[in-house]
Parts: C-alpha cells; structure tokens; sequence
C-alpha cells in the first residue's frame, strides 16, 4: 500500500527533485574549462605576426616532348640459357629483350 505524502514533505520533495535536476544540468554544459583571462589574451598578442612572400609568378611555357639523356637499364629477372645438346644455332626465334614464356622456343639448332 502506497501511502500519500503530506504537503510539507510533497514540496520539499519537489524541492530536491528540481535542485537535483538543475545541477545536472549544470554540470553536464560545464566543459571543464575556464574562459581564458587576461593573462591569456595578452599571450595570445604577443604573438609575431605571419607573413607570406611570393616565390615566383607561375607563367606559361613550351615543354619538350623529348629529353634526350644517358643511362642504363637493368632486368628484374635474368637467366643465362644453356642448350642440353650441342649444336650450331640456324635462327634465333626472339629478340633481345623480349618476354618470353617458360617452354617458349628461342633458337633452332642444327645438332647433327
């Protein structure tokens, strides 16, 4: 059996629940920091001011489609070929350089 409360308690009871209510409030939209003083504001002038200085103009211009330069070029794999037969070589069947696939023929032998 619920039992009523009397007046005097039913308004302090309203009291606490509003007290309770406002403090939550209160701490909940705090964010824990403190509005910057004067002693701030006078670091954040003594700051040196930043300036920015052109380097070049951007202009247009005529870009070679070629570069003529020296250098050298070397192969991710390499393999040295050997022939199992002797024999003298009637046709070499790939370029120097070429992709070949494993099993792929690269020269025609005359192994008589």
């Amino acid at each position: 059996m619920a039992t009523a409360l009397k007046p005097h308690r039913r308004r302090s009871f309203a009291l606490l629940v509003a007290l309770a209510v406002t403090l939550a409030s209160a701490s909940a939209c705090s964010s824990g920091r403190a509005a910057p003083g004067p002693e701030q504001n006078a670091q954040e002038e003594e700051l040196p001011p930043i300036s920015a200085e052109v380097l070049q103009t951007v202009e247009s211009a005529e870009v070679p489609t070629w570069i003529v330069t020296t250098g050298s070029l070397i192969a991710h794999d390499r393999s040295d070929v050997v022939p199992n037969v002797p024999g003298k070589v009637l046709e070499v069947l790939v370029e120097r350089g070429a992709h070949v696939e494993i099993g792929d023929p690269l020269v025609k032998l005359d192994v008589r």
